[in-house]
């Protein structure tokens, strides 16, 4: 092989080579972009679960505001919406990569058996807006219509 055929194929091969590692980093940068978005919606869900159980322990406002969110009644609308945010937490935590994939399919068939009862499910229907739109159109697109037949 002479010397320019050589040097015309290293070249190729280098501009190959770079172009597979910047298709790398753009990936590895994406990467990074959802993991960085993933933890700052997982830090907004921890911070208002916080707050919220910082008023629901505090015997001044406890009362009023639950009254005020869940009417006269509120322990199972209270019961409901704990369980949810509880299942809201795992699902961001299987979306963030911290439950594997078959784990995540146990969890998940307890999930939506809880939320297809009618009154966790009458809690969601009311409430759902209040929660991370990924686990909305999750939740949503997994529930049989109310109107109609269970899957």
């Amino acid at each position: 092989m002479d010397l320019p055929a050589l040097q015309q194929w290293l070249q190729i091969a280098t501009s190959i080579a770079t172009l597979i590692a910047l298709l790398i980093g753009m990936m590895q940068l994406r990467d990074v972009r959802r993991s960085l978005e993933l933890s700052t919606n997982l830090a907004i869900l921890q911070g208002t679960r916080q707050v919220w159980g910082a008023a629901l322990t505090n015997p001044e406002i406890a009362p009023e505001l639950m009254k005020e969110r869940w009417g006269d009644q509120p322990s199972q609308a209270l019961f409901a919406a704990n369980l949810i945010d509880h299942f809201e937490g795992l699902y961001f935590q299987y979306r963030r990569g911290a439950i594997s994939r078959l784990y995540w399919r146990s969890i998940e068939k307890a999930i939506l058996a809880h939320m297809r009862s009618p009154a966790i499910r009458g809690v969601w229907e009311m409430y759902k807006e209040r929660y991370w739109s990924p686990f909305v159109h999750y939740i949503d697109a997994a529930l049989p219509p109310l109107d109609g037949p269970g899957r």
